[in-house]
C-alpha cells in the first residue's frame, strides 16, 4: 500500500505535470521536523513574512507557495503539482516575492512529525512532488530516525537535496556537521549541500544575514537556465526510477495476492469436497447407525410394519410410521427415527465447520 501511494502520488503530482511542461519553474520543497525552523528560513530567504513563525506546535498548517511575481499567475493557473486544488484538505496558498529570482518556487511544508495527520499527509505529497528538498533540522534532530527514513528515501532516488543545520551553537559547530556528514553519506546523500545557522536570530525573528546568504546564493545558483534545467531532469529522473521500483512493488505484490487467494480458494474448495465424501460415506457405510440408533433399530425393523411402509412412500416415512404402526411399534421407530435424525444432524453441520 506504502508503494502504491507513492507511485500514485509522484505520478499524478510530479512526473506528469513535470513532463508535460519541462521548463515549469523548479520546485523546492521546504520540509522537516516539527520546530526545526522551516518557516524562519523561509522568511528569511523571501524577506518577507510568508509563514508565521513560533512556538505553537504544527506552526505551518496549510502549505504556502513563494515564488517571483512573474510565476504566480503560472501557478494559480495550473494545476501543476496538484497545487491548484486541494493538498490533503489543505489549500496551497501561492504568494509573490521579489526577493526570489525567476525560474524557481519554494513551499513551506508541513512537519513530518506533525501530531495532526493531514498534516503528515500533506508533507509526504509535496516532498513526492518537489524537484529538489532543502531539509531543515537542528542539532537535535538531525539523526532521528522519522527525518532520516525522509532523507534516506531521498538518498535512495538521487533526488537533489541541501540540508540547512539550523540552532547550531558554536562550541558544537565542527562536531555536529563531521556527525552529520557521516550520517548523510550512510544513506547515499554525501554529496548532499549543507549549510549552517549559528548566529542566532534578529530582532524581527529572522536568520543572521551571514547565515541565510549561502542559502540566497544556492538558490540564485539554482534559477539559471542551465542549473534549473540540471536540476528538475536530475529530480524527474530519480523521480521515474523511484516509482518504477514502487511500482515493481505494487506488481509483486499483486501477483502473491492472486497466488494466495488461488491457493485459498483450492484449500477451500477442497476442505468442503471432502466434508461432502465424508457425509456420504458416513450415509452409505453403516457409521451412523452407532449407540442409541444401532440399539432401537432392530425393535423397530423387528415389526416388519417400518420396512412395508418403507418400500411403499420412502418420502412419508415419518407420516405412515406415525399413522400406520401400532402404539408400541410407532414408539420404537419413532425413537428410531430420532436417533438416526439426529445423528444426520449432527454429522453434516460438524462436518461443514470442520471444513
Amino acid at each position: 500500500r506504502d508503494s502504491r501511494e507513492r507511485a500514485a502520488t509522484a505520478i499524478d503530482s510530479h512526473l506528469l505535470p513535470r513532463l508535460d511542461d519541462l521548463e515549469a519553474p523548479a520546485v523546492v520543497v521546504v520540509g522537516g521536523s516539527t520546530g526545526a525552523g522551516k518557516s524562519t528560513a523561509i522568511n528569511s530567504v523571501t524577506g518577507v513574512e510568508i509563514s508565521p513563525a513560533g512556538a505553537r506546535r504544527p506552526t505551518t498548517t496549510s502549505p504556502v507557495l513563494v515564488c517571483h511575481p512573474e510565476h504566480v499567475k503560472w501557478f494559480e493557473e495550473r494545476e501543476f503539482l496538484g497545487l491548484a486544488e486541494e493538498a490533503g484538505g489543505a489549500r496551497v496558498s501561492v504568494t509573490p516575492s521579489d526577493e526570489l529570482p525567476e525560474g524557481l518556487a519554494l513551499i513551506d511544508s508541513p512537519d513530518i512529525d506533525s501530531v495532526a495527520a493531514s498534516n503528515r499527509l500533506i508533507a509526504d505529497r509535496l516532498l513526492a512532488a518537489a524537484d529538489l528538498w532543502l531539509w531543515v533540522t537542528t542539532p537535535r534532530r538531525y539523526g532521528d530516525k522519522r527525518p532520516m527514513d525522509y532523507l534516506r528515501r531521498a538518498g535512495e532516488t538521487g533526488r537533489p537535496i541541501a540540508v540547512l543545520i539550523n540552532k547550531l551553537q558554536a562550541a558544537s559547530r565542527d562536531e555536529v556537521i563531521a556527525l552529520a556528514k557521516e550520517r548523510l553519506a550512510e544513506i547515499r546523500l554525501a554529496d548532499a549541500t549543507l549549510f549552517t545557522a549559528e548566529q542566532g536570530l534578529t530582532e524581527d525573528g529572522r536568520l543572521q544575514d551571514g547565515d541565510v546568504r549561502p542559502v540566497r546564493e544556492w538558490i540564485t545558483d539554482l534559477s539559471a537556465p542551465d542549473a534549473r534545467r540540471a536540476a528538475v531532469a536530475q529530480g524527474l529522473t530519480a523521480g521515474l526510477r523511484a516509482t518504477g521500483r514502487d511500482l515493481a512493488t505494487v506488481v509483486k505484490g499483486l501477483n502473491a495476492e492472486r497466488e494466495t487467494a488461488a491457493r485459498l480458494d483450492a484449500a477451500a474448495g477442497q476442505a468442503y469436497a471432502d466434508a461432502i465424501v465424508t457425509i456420504e460415506e458416513a450415509l452409505v457405510d453403516g457409521s451412523l447407525l452407532r449407540g442409541e440408533v444401532i440399539r432401537q433399530m432392530p425393535h423397530a425393523l423387528g415389526t416388519g410394519a417400518v420396512m412395508r411402509q418403507i418400500e411403499k412412500v420412502a418420502g412419508e416415512v415419518r407420516r405412515m410410521a406415525t399413522s400406520a404402526l401400532p402404539d408400541a411399534a410407532r414408539n420404537t421407530a419413532l425413537g428410531a427415527f430420532g436417533a438416526m435424525r439426529e445423528a444426520v444432524g449432527s454429522l453434516i453441520p460438524g462436518s461443514a465447520g470442520d471444513a
